[in-house]
């Protein structure tokens, strides 16, 4: 909802790094993570496939109708409905599918010390920094360019769906679009 509100480009810097940060608490690695830990080795396969093709499936949907919540609604109208859906869909099923995992005998976490000659060894390590640096290119790398699905909706999906509505197959990209100028 606060995207909705932005007026200046430091709003929707600020913005963008919240909805950032959100997103690398809830997105796929998070969740494929809390699917290894959760489940036995035996379902993680499967557990895996549904989360990947329901998150994937989930752009079949919503680009479309984000498009036509703009369309009749604006951009900041279409993000309070998408918003309000969101919560609607995601909050009932959290309270109906999340429970304790199974207890499961642990062993004792490592002492500080152990942890400290851990973290010290892949500090000293190549292959640890040249990781790091390939993690770090790839973020920057994937957030300054439109993601692959959305290159791809928009050039196979977009034109046909606006000329159905008589509008012009292409339309200019820009601030425009984001709603800071009018």
């Amino acid at each position: 909802m606060a995207w909705s509100q932005v007026h200046t480009i430091g709003q929707l810097y600020a913005v963008m790094i919240g909805i950032g940060i959100t997103g690398a608490m809830v997105l796929y690695e998070p969740a494929f993570a809390v699917i290894v830990s959760w489940f036995t080795p035996d379902p993680h396969a499967t557990a895996l496939l549904v989360v990947t093709i329901v998150a994937g499936f989930s752009s079949t949907i919503f680009m479309p109708l984000t498009g036509l919540l703009a369309e009749h609604l604006g951009w900041r109208g279409a993000l309070h409905v998408l918003a309000v859906i969101h919560g609607l869909v995601t909050v009932p099923l959290h309270a109906l599918t999340i429970r304790r995992p199974r207890r499961q005998r642990r062993q004792r976490p490592p002492d500080h010390a152990q942890r400290r000659r851990v973290v010290r060894g892949a500090m000293r390590d190549a292959r640890f920094w040249i990781l790091a640096g390939t993690f770090i290119a790839d973020g920057a790398a994937t957030s300054t360019r439109p993601s692959t699905s959305s290159a791809t909706w928009s050039a196979a999906a977009t034109p046909p769906f606006r000329r159905q509505r008589g509008r012009p197959a292409r339309r200019p990209v820009g601030h425009r679009q984001i709603g800071l100028c009018r």
